[in-house]
């Protein structure tokens, strides 16, 4: 059944060289392989340049990248001989695109349409995690600096005050 299934039969469900989480690396906007499983030369949190391989095609057109001939590609960056086909998927929330979904098979036939439906949905989730936790550590910076924020709200008062005290007509010249 389906809930007994270990880890060591998941290949057999789903052949892949490798799969990876890419996301944006704040303000250098590189991109960093976020979570990666599989048998590829690179480390999490190593950088990749945003324009480069098939993942870089699949960022700037905010469009899922089927390639069922890595050979035949000019943008695929070769991580391992071993590779057939890839997948790229974008991880978009609203209209902004968060990273991608990288896989990568030996197989040139793993990807099915069906497949492919259910991987742009995973990446709909991925997306919504994404959001949440920038959301999340939004409001932990916020809330981890109560006297800031307390602070910038008596400034807002205390220069409201100092306007209020002006004559009328330096009122205007001082809100312009």
């Amino acid at each position: 059944s389906p809930e007994t299934r270990t880890s060591a039969e998941a290949p057999s469900l789903m052949p892949l060289e490798f799969a990876a989480v890419v996301t944006f690396d704040g303000p250098s906007r590189e991109l960093v392989h976020t979570a990666i499983a599989g048998d590829v030369p690179l480390e999490p949190a190593q950088p990749w340049p945003i324009h480069r391989g098939v993942i870089g095609r699949c960022l700037h057109t905010a469009t899922t990248q089927y390639v069922p001939n890595v050979h035949a590609d000019p943008d695929y960056v070769v991580l391992s001989e071993r590779v057939t086909s890839e997948l790229v998927v974008p991880i978009r929330f609203q209209d902004e695109v968060l990273g991608a979904l990288d896989l990568e098979s030996a197989s040139t036939d793993v990807f099915t349409p069906a497949n492919v439906l259910a991987f742009e949905a995973f990446a709909d989730q991925v997306a919504g995690a994404i959001h949440m936790a920038s959301v999340n550590d939004r409001l932990a910076d916020t809330t981890a600096r109560p006297d800031e924020v307390l602070a910038n709200r008596f400034l807002d008062r205390d220069i409201q005050k100092a306007i209020d005290s002006l004559p009328e007509e330096f009122r205007m010249v001082v809100l312009l």
